[in-house]
């Protein structure tokens, strides 16, 4: 009966998103707490939308360990150029974000439609994710990439925490603001087209947010910990949901995300009521 009843987990469909799941959660748990501090929501989510042309390219490769070099590369070059163009532009940085990322957004759809005309485009997985697009390569990818911007953003740690909270100790040490920015974006991005294969590209922004919207705690440490706990709770049980009833794993995942939300939410409001 038991074994029945969670003989699931052992089904490589099922399996290979968890691990990947649990891997992106990891992941995310910095990158989610920075986006919020540094209020780069937006921009992590111009990101997701600039995805769809390289998701796109990537799926016109026929081979899956070749799907993920154009990926990956033309996801990069979106995000410093998203950069740039925020610190040379005259236009404000929120107008850039918008206009790019919705014209991103347009080029992908046709980007996609002609890639149809090829290989089969699933928009659906891709704007809400799905169990059958994960396979040995895909995961063997997530991996690496999750490893590499886990180990990038532990590197920019220290700079980007005081470009953050002390802009003038960030000066007087002499800590270039582009450069870390630049990495920065090149890392997110790295990330988001991790989570964009479990997860989807329309909600993919959601589950580097809400964990860390949820996540309370003096110490930066501390919120990233919390937020990478919130982040499996979300990815394991989301999972486990989408695959019972065979819904796709993004709704599922960020549903599942919002609930210790909500509750942490609740108690703030009777906290603050009881305090009036």
């Amino acid at each position: 009966m038991l074994s029945d009843t969670f003989g699931f987990f052992a089904d490589s469909i099922f399996l290979y998103p968890l691990l990947a799941g649990i891997m992106i959660a990891i992941a995310a748990s910095p990158f989610g707490c920075l986006v919020l501090w540094k209020r780069y929501v937006f921009f992590g989510d111009s990101i997701a939308h600039l995805s769809l042309t390289p998701v796109a390219l990537g799926t016109f490769f026929a081979a899956a360990d070749l799907a993920w070099l154009p990926l990956v590369a033309c996801a990069i070059i979106m995000a410093v150029l998203l950069v740039l163009l925020q610190h040379y532009s005259q236009l404000f940085p929120d107008t850039i974000l918008g206009i790019l990322s919705h014209a991103g957004l347009a080029v992908g759809v046709l980007v996609a439609l002609w890639v149809n005309q090829y290989r089969p485009f699933d928009f659906e997985q891709y704007l809400f994710g799905h169990f059958l697009t994960i396979d040995g390569w895909d995961l063997f990818y997530i991996a690496l990439f999750s490893v590499i911007a886990l180990f990038g953003v532990a590197q920019l740690w220290r700079r980007l925490l005081i470009i953050l909270f002390n802009p003038d100790i960030a000066v007087m040490e002499g800590i270039s603001l582009l450069r870390v920015e630049l990495w920065f974006a090149v890392l997110l991005a790295m990330t988001i087209i991790c989570a964009i294969q479990v997860i989807g590209l329309l909600l993919t922004v959601a589950i580097l947010v809400i964990p860390a919207a949820t996540a309370r705690a003096g110490q930066p440490k501390t919120a990233v910990i919390q937020a990478g706990c919130f982040g499996l709770l979300a990815m394991v049980v989301g999972l486990c949901v989408a695959f019972i009833w065979d819904l796709p794993p993004g709704p599922a995942i960020i549903l599942t995300a919002m609930c210790p939300l909500i509750v942490r939410l609740i108690i703030d409001w009777r906290q603050r009521v009881g305090t009036i």
